[in-house]
């Protein structure tokens, strides 16, 4: 309920007005969400990603129908009848918090899947808002959920001993204590110890994370490498564009083989 108030600036205190109505695999096979709720009129669906996913809201579009199939069941709602039935409207919210680096919020369209559109609106689109929670994002939102900014402390606080400690083992209590002590989680840690790190163990894969992080980095290198020849490219486009209206030809045609003498012009016009 905090975490609701603080996405949709609300104020509910009640939690009699929040009904949690998570999908479960056991009824439905292989299909699992991680949180849906309704409150205030709203069908809200969470999830929590490790890794950008872009399809995510066609991921939705099984959610929710499951969702609205059991509504209109618990409800005995007549969708076969004249009269138009009432539903919640529904609201995507996915919790980013991967090692690439994302804005603080984006939004992700299913739209953006289908092919041949041919500029044509299609019949059926689902939206998903994508909430970067890595610390130091969303700072406002982390502000009016001091849940959400402690989860993010801790995940921080955890890669950053893996990063110094000789194991993820030795990682994982550092991180714990150091929580513990900073009052990051502190009462949830000290109670599920044992599974929040037999969790982490689980799902943790050293190699793939090494090669995640190399991959980011070689990735944000390749981008500041295209980056530079884009500005070095504008640099020249404005010295020919300025030599070639001031007709200096022989200083054009000395530049375009003088690397030298292109930064020297540079230099003398000002042009960065």
């Amino acid at each position: 309920m905090q975490l609701y108030n603080a996405i949709n600036h609300t104020d509910y205190q009640n939690p009699d007005d929040l009904e949690v109505n998570t999908l479960e695999d056991v009824l439905y096979l292989s299909m699992k969400n991680d949180v849906s709720f309704l409150v205030g009129g709203t069908m809200n669906l969470y999830e929590h990603q490790s890794t950008f996913n872009p399809n995510m809201p066609l991921r939705e579009v099984f959610y929710f129908s499951r969702l609205y199939e059991g509504y209109v069941a618990d409800n005995n709602l007549m969708i076969y009848h004249e009269k138009r039935v009432r539903l919640p409207k529904p609201k995507y919210i996915v919790f980013y918090n991967g090692t690439k680096n994302q804005p603080d919020s984006m939004e992700l369209r299913l739209s953006d899947c289908f092919e041949n559109t041919d500029n044509e609106t299609p019949c059926l689109e689902c939206t998903a808002t994508m909430l970067n929670i890595n610390y130091g994002h969303n700072q406002e939102l982390m502000k009016h959920c001091r849940r959400l900014e402690e989860y993010s402390i801790f995940v921080q606080c955890v890669r950053e001993y893996i990063q110094s400690e000789p194991s993820v083992e030795d990682a994982l209590e550092k991180a714990i204590d150091t929580c513990i002590h900073q009052d990051v989680l502190a009462d949830f840690l000290k109670k599920h110890r044992a599974e929040v790190t037999n969790m982490i163990l689980t799902t943790y894969d050293k190699d793939l994370y090494e090669k995640t992080l190399k991959e980011d980095a070689r990735e944000e290198g390749r981008e500041e490498g295209r980056a530079e020849i884009r500005a070095e490219l504008n640099e020249f486009k404005l010295l020919n564009k300025y030599l070639l209206k001031s007709k200096r030809y022989n200083d054009l045609e000395r530049a375009t083989e003088d690397i030298e003498y292109q930064k020297k012009l540079l230099k003398e016009l000002g042009i960065e």
